[in-house]
């Protein structure tokens, strides 16, 4: 008889434990490995970068009327003066009923009426640079700021109705305001400042006609 085991033969190569385990293909398994890229999640759905996110709203690229910077030099000066008296009176009665400190606040309430006057100066040029808008099919879209820039993305199924207003300044520089109301907060509103009446009165019916209403 002879000394070979009978099970010997039975056994497959894979039985053998000095045999490495054949590697596994993740790609061509659901198990191993990580999610397949196509698989999105049916809540959340696909995600995108911040950076696909921005280049799916355009820039707004239209600018204000040049003119505009004169209409927010005049309303500036007018607040200007009438806080400047109100700063002068402050100076005055503080001379006259606190000698003591009457100097000190006299200067102090001159500087302030200095770097007021120098804002109101430079600040209308500033935020004439600044100030970008677009009205599309679906948004309105506006970029404005000096100091801080504000965005704002209102879409033109939310406006409940448009005005056009003129103020004394306005009506003579030839300026109109656009007035866009729109749903959720009561009065919530937003102004498109420094256009001509003519480019104000085609916004007001392209608004009009995205929303489907009849143009006046």
């Amino acid at each position: 008889m002879s000394g070979i085991d009978p099970l010997e033969n039975s056994r497959s190569p894979d039985d053998d434990p000095a045999r490495e385990p054949a590697p596994i293909d993740a790609a061509s398994s659901p198990e191993v490995g990580h999610e397949s890229a196509a698989e999105v999640d049916p809540v959340a759905g696909p995600a995108f970068s911040h950076e696909q996110l921005s280049a799916s709203t355009p820039e707004p690229q239209e600018r204000l009327d040049p003119k505009v910077v004169v209409y927010w030099l005049v309303s500036g000066l007018i607040s200007w003066v009438f806080l400047g008296v109100l700063l002068g009176g402050v100076a005055l009665f503080a001379w006259f009923k606190w000698s003591r400190f009457g100097m000190p606040v006299a200067i102090a309430v001159g500087a302030i009426a200095v770097l007021l006057l120098v804002w109101t100066l430079i600040s209308p040029t500033l935020a004439y640079n600044r100030w970008r808008f677009s009205v599309g099919a679906d948004l309105l879209l506006a970029r404005y700021g000096i100091l801080f820039i504000e965005e704002k993305a209102i879409p033109i199924s939310r406006m409940q109705h448009i005005d056009l207003y003129r103020g004394v300044v306005e009506r003579m520089l030839g300026l109109t305001t656009l007035i866009v109301f729109t749903a959720g907060t009561e009065g919530a509103h937003f102004r498109l400042p420094g256009l001509s009446l003519l480019r104000a009165r085609e916004l007001r019916d392209l608004i009009l006609a995205a929303r489907g209403d009849d143009v006046i």
